[in-house]
């Protein structure tokens, strides 16, 4: 039977009267064809025509998705951050109706402010998993959120650590390190950041907490509400140093004991203080001089006023300044509820190590690389010695915030995840 004038069925210069035979042998080819073909164009001319047939473009595994009726993979690209602020669930069950409201704009103001990228994650959530992959199953183990914050800190590039809770919420553990023939038992948020596990702090990370009370975010908030007044401001500023230390401002005449004959003027010298460090001895809830005379304690914070100035707060000079507890007030929560920029402390009762953190602060570099950048050289100087007081080391407050040099103009925007 012949075709009719001007009927033309044709695949890859074939005529014939069986064109569906050949297409599915074509197709059988196209299936069977050598994997150097894969993925390019492939022209045939017609033979004995003029007329050319279109170039087939479509790749082989997009032949093979088709007839099978599978789904191209997907290949997840995670969303990068610069500031991981951290918790679990169990903030929930005491929630403050602010919290959210808070979070997001402290993402906002760091963004506009500083170009840094802020990501909320509770780690036991499905929410953690659908973004990243991975979640906390327990909140209770701390060897779970670390394996889960290392992947997400991989996947990120984050380099700052800001914990959201109190110790019941994500637990403070309690680490192991050799010191003079045996073992030393410090408790610290810095095992999270030791991603290598050689109990140094790993370099270009550094971690914070904002804590509160058994599963509140109440203080949580105040602490953002000053880091964000901070940021808009451009920081805070270090003019105005008071050292309770030694020979200045010494304790008595200052102070809060019996003998001190300066107690109001001690406290008005905290309140429009920029940057204090106390010193001598301590406890979670107040200083003391080397003769155990007190210098201050928690009872005194409704006598000053730290929102006006939002000062540093220096007290790892002292013992367990640092630590924390669930169920009453210290001095880390005290200080940040009020409105302190930062309160350093240490939860043991080893040696000073921040090395030249103050130097660093005073550059201008953000108080958790200075303060980290210190501890780290500190401790690679000699592990033996230092790793104990390193790891006891704590930062309360944001660690993105660093000293306004000039007053009313802040630094340039550093846009680092724009730049991945």
């Amino acid at each position: 039977m012949k075709n009719k004038p001007g009927s033309n069925h044709s695949f890859y210069g074939m005529r014939g009267r069986r064109p569906l035979i050949v297409s599915l042998c074509c197709m059988i080819f196209l299936l069977c064809a050598p994997g150097s073909m894969l993925g390019y164009d492939r022209e045939w001319n017609k033979i004995g025509s003029s007329q050319i047939v279109p170039t087939i473009t479509v790749p082989m595994e997009e032949i093979h998705r088709r007839i099978k009726g599978m789904q191209k993979p997907v290949y997840r690209k995670f969303p990068p951050a610069d500031l991981l602020m951290v918790t679990t669930t169990l903030i929930r069950i005491e929630e403050d109706p602010e919290l959210d409201e808070t979070v997001a704009l402290f993402q906002s103001v760091l963004w506009e402010t500083e170009g840094l990228v802020a990501a909320y994650i509770e780690l036991d959530s499905e929410e953690c998993r659908g973004t990243y992959g991975i979640n906390v199953r327990n909140p209770d183990r701390e060897e779970q959120i670390k394996e889960v914050l290392g992947d997400i800190i991989e996947k990120t590039g984050a380099s700052y650590v800001m914990i959201l809770g109190s110790e019941c919420v994500v637990p403070r553990p309690e680490m192991a390190i050799p010191h003079e023939g045996g073992m030393a038992f410090v408790p610290s948020d810095l095992y999270y950041i030791d991603r290598d596990d050689d109990l140094i702090v790993d370099e270009g990370l550094s971690i914070s907490r904002l804590t509160d009370l058994f599963h509140r975010s109440t203080a949580i908030v105040s602490a953002l509400d000053t880091a964000i007044e901070l940021h808009i401001s451009g920081g805070f500023t270090c003019d105005n140093k008071v050292y309770f230390i030694g020979d200045d401002y010494p304790t008595p005449p200052y102070g809060i004991c019996d003998a001190c004959t300066k107690v109001d003027e001690f406290l008005d010298l905290i309140s429009s203080a920029d940057l204090i460090w106390f010193g001598g001895h301590g406890n979670p809830y107040g200083f003391f001089n080397n003769e155990m005379v007190p210098i201050f304690n928690i009872e005194y914070m409704d006598y000053i006023d730290l929102s006006s100035h939002h000062p540093v707060i220096l007290g790892y000079s002292s013992c367990e300044t640092a630590v924390s507890y669930i169920y009453r007030p210290t001095l880390s929560y005290e200080f940040m509820r009020s409105g302190a920029a930062a309160f350093i402390g240490r939860t043991g009762r080893f040696g000073t190590t921040v090395g030249n953190f103050l130097d660093y602060l005073e550059s201008g570099e953000r108080i958790g690389d200075a303060l980290f950048r210190g501890i780290r050289e500190t401790v690679l100087s000699n592990p033996e010695l230092y790793t104990p007081g390193g790891n006891q080391t704590h930062l309360y407050g944001d660690p993105t915030l660093r000293r306004r040099i000039n007053v009313g103009k802040s630094y340039p925007p550093d846009n680092r995840a724009q730049r991945r």
